[in-house]
């Protein structure tokens, strides 16, 4: 799938994942999120 307006391309496989606390997430501070990203 690919979202030119966000400029993300992605291809058959894999995947993207962000960790935030939810405490963190509630109060909308993303100063400390990881990311992962993971393809076959």
């Amino acid at each position: 799938d690919t979202d030119d307006e966000a400029g993300l391309m992605f291809g058959d496989c894999g995947n993207c994942q962000f960790f935030i606390a939810e405490q963190d997430l509630k109060n909308k501070d993303f100063s400390d999120v990881f990311y992962d990203w993971a393809c076959c």
